[in-house]
């Protein structure tokens, strides 16, 4: 908004959204370790692809449905509601079906994870009376 209306530069805006935005999801990051989320939003998640790729087709077969023209809110109401509807029919008939498959098809099973080596630790770099090996991240 601001590169439009004020004429200052993205680098500019994106630099102090970008500080905002650690702030705000180191504290998100946090109260997820104590909370769970909410099982409704969670749900949701899972069928929101559907809402993505059916909202603009829903749509338009909603304004083709001879619907009685209940006021704006409520009619903003009752079209949302039948693109919300469509795209959790949408994921119950094609999505999740096609993820079931995909499974079937495939092995069923995540790769295992692969081991990565670890690099010598030199001593040297250690503080004085400590191995590199006794030092933990948190502690340094």
């Amino acid at each position: 908004m601001l590169s439009f209306h004020a004429a200052v530069p993205y680098t500019q805006t994106m630099l102090w959204f970008g500080i905002l935005a650690f702030f705000w999801l180191r504290k998100e990051l946090a109260y997820s370790l104590n909370k769970q989320p909410a099982g409704a939003l969670v749900s949701a998640g899972g069928w929101s692809y559907s809402l993505y790729l059916v909202h603009i087709p829903s749509l338009h077969i909603y304004a083709q449905l001879r619907v009685p023209n209940f006021g704006a809110q409520l009619n903003w109401c009752l079209a949302i509601g039948f693109v919300m509807g469509s795209a959790y029919l949408f994921y119950l008939v094609v999505e999740r079906p096609s993820h079931r498959l995909a499974r079937r098809l495939g092995t069923g099973e995540r790769p295992a994870p692969q081991r990565i080596s670890q690099p010598a630790v030199h001593d040297s770099f250690a503080p004085r009376g400590k191995s590199a090996r006794a030092i933990s991240i948190g502690h340094l």
